[in-house]
């Protein structure tokens, strides 16, 4: 059971930090032994207040302590736990928590306005318990203290394939679908997550991700968990903060998404473009023979030569970095490599509890997504002539279906083989490498397929170009479907390139220079995939709590693009 991975912790690792959190410029601890304690109480709490087995409980609430030990308690109660993204409109909130049939919500003080129209409700009426009033949460935890040493009980047990966790997709109201994960999903990705990824008890994991999702949830939370390391939570999604926290936890493993490492990244290049000229000089120089040590010998020059260059970062602890959520690009990958700080890219989705395949440290491939976890079959579903199809995941971390739609459940779960909607191939070695969404395919008049993620990975490599979304349009003269790039470009580079070239910027050199950029990238693809045209953004994209785009909500409210 997924509780019992912090009560097997807790025995053998009682006064070691579990969760910090930091407040001002000191951390919160709690150990192994008290988080274990504090998931009694509440569960103690839970069964005390009536909540029957398998009945629900959400969670709203940003990263903290207090999610950690109320979503423990919740299965250790027996009851499913339904975590929620706190990104979320109040609307799509309690629209969610009526659809899940919450008997109780978890939520801090910002979200207890919205979450109290609930209680006016017609509908079923959840007992609300705030993180943020010292005396609702404290109370709730001291009830269920006061209910064991009445002899009340604390703990429920089920079968392992009971539902344990309710998940809602990203979507926009009425369309997310729950995926339903049971304690035998999540356990089996846990242990297959570790047997991949080398942690250690002697760990410092700074937690970035929303824990909603489910990548934070399985190896950014219950496997750092189930050895023994301590878990820091970030203060915010801002980079100068993350790095800052990075720093002052020396966290030796980072799980973050992409974005994230393109902006620590450009970060790192602005920091040494704006450093005094001979500390300039040498960082560059360094960078070079590091990166040309790498490429041509295979050597790891950077671990040594730009050892002050990470620690200036925060990054001088850092021994494993994972990536995940969207594809990562090439350049991203190399940089960080060069530095010494290798990026482990995988793969997942949520109806698979989530992690289908990751780079092992001593067998990292860049382009890939690594070889499936063990325990966990991939095949290619109706390859095309390059082995091109739709990746098929087999193994115990597959869902147990969607809620309350067995036409859905159907359309994507077969004789144990779940349809991810991904297309990819894999190589002679069994390496993953991913390719795009089906239903993001551009397809030109000529039957040839362009996979959008791949021309945006390479754009995305621009110093210029800070987001990007790739899509088919229609040229208006020709008829045909053409590859059209939508670019939020980063303006602060482009400010500085004006600067050192004597360039006065306007809003036609901005365009001039990204149309340059783009003429230079996509030299590298066949003419049908290059970008005809581009549209410059002056925000940033819509995204979701993990900073993937939402290409439904940006397709939706763009105009037609210009040829």
């Amino acid at each position: 059971m997924i509780a019992d991975i912090l009560r097997e912790s807790a025995r053998r690792h009682a006064h070691r930090p579990c969760v910090r959190i930091r407040s001002d410029s000191r951390f919160s601890t709690l150990t192994y032994e008290e988080v274990d304690r504090f998931v009694d109480f509440f569960a103690a709490a839970v069964i005390r207040q009536g909540i029957e087995p398998r009945q629900r409980v959400c969670i709203i609430s940003e990263n903290r302590p207090e999610w950690v030990i109320s979503y423990l308690g919740t299965l250790r109660a027996g009851c499913t736990v339904v975590p929620l993204d706190s990104l979320s409109k109040p609307e799509d909130i309690r629209y969610l928590v009526r659809r899940s049939q919450a008997r109780m919500v978890l939520s801090s003080g910002k979200f207890v306005k919205d979450l109290g129209q609930l209680e006016d409700s017609e509908e079923i009426k959840p007992v609300i318990v705030c993180f943020d009033k010292a005396e609702s949460f404290a109370d709730w935890l001291a009830g269920g203290e006061n209910a064991l040493k009445e002899g009340g009980p604390s703990e429920r047990r089920g079968p392992e394939d009971e539902e344990a966790v309710l998940i809602f997709t990203s979507g926009t109201t009425g369309t997310a679908k729950g995926v339903v994960l049971s304690h035998r999903n999540i356990c089996f990705d846990v242990a297959a997550v570790l047997e991949s990824i080398p942690l250690r008890e002697t760990d410092r994991l700074l937690s970035v991700l929303p824990l909603h999702h489910t990548l934070e949830s399985t190896a950014g939370f219950l496997a750092p968990l189930s050895r023994g390391a301590s878990i820091t939570y970030a203060r915010s999604l801002r980079s100068k903060e993350i790095l800052a926290d990075l720093c002052a936890c020396r966290a030796t493993v980072f799980i973050s998404v992409p974005l994230m490492y393109e902006k620590i990244g450009a970060g790192i290049e602005r920091a040494i473009a704006q450093s005094p000229a001979h500390r300039r000089l040498v960082a560059k120089l360094l960078l070079r023979f590091s990166t040309s040590a790498k490429e041509k010998l295979g050597l790891d020059a950077g671990s040594f030569l730009l050892r002050s260059l990470r620690k200036r970062a925060g990054l001088d602890c850092v021994r494993i970095a994972v990536s995940g959520a969207a594809p990562l690009p090439a350049e991203v990958q190399k940089f960080f490599g060069v530095l010494g700080v290798p990026i482990l890219e995988g793969y997942g989705l949520t109806e698979a509890s989530p992690v289908v395949s990751v780079n092992e440290l001593d067998k990292l491939r860049p382009g890939s997504v690594g070889r499936p976890i063990p325990g966990v079959e991939v095949r290619i579903d109706k390859p095309d002539a390059q082995g091109i199809g739709e990746i098929m995941v087999k193994g115990d971390n597959v869902m147990k279906g969607y809620l309350e739609s067995p036409e859905a459940t159907a359309r994507v779960l077969s004789r144990g083989w779940l349809r991810t909607g991904d297309l990819g191939k894999l190589d002679e070695d069994g390496y993953l490498r991913i390719c795009g969404r089906s239903k993001n395919v551009i397809v030109t008049r000529a039957g040839k397929k362009i996979f959008p993620e791949e021309v945006e990975t390479l754009l995305a490599g621009s110093p210029f170009v800070s987001e990007v979304m790739v899509v088919g349009a229609k040229n208006p003269i020709s008829g045909r479907e053409e590859v059209h790039a939508l670019i939020y470009p980063d303006f602060e580079q482009l400010r500085i390139y004006a600067e050192e070239n004597d360039i006065r910027l306007d809003e036609e050199q901005i365009k001039e220079l990204v149309r340059s950029e783009i003429r230079r990238l996509c030299v590298r693809l066949s003419d049908y995939k290059r970008v005809k045209n581009f549209t410059i953004r002056n925000e940033e994209f819509p995204k979701t709590s993990t900073k993937k785009i939402r290409r439904q909500a940006v397709l939706e409210s763009a105009s037609a693009p210009e040829p």
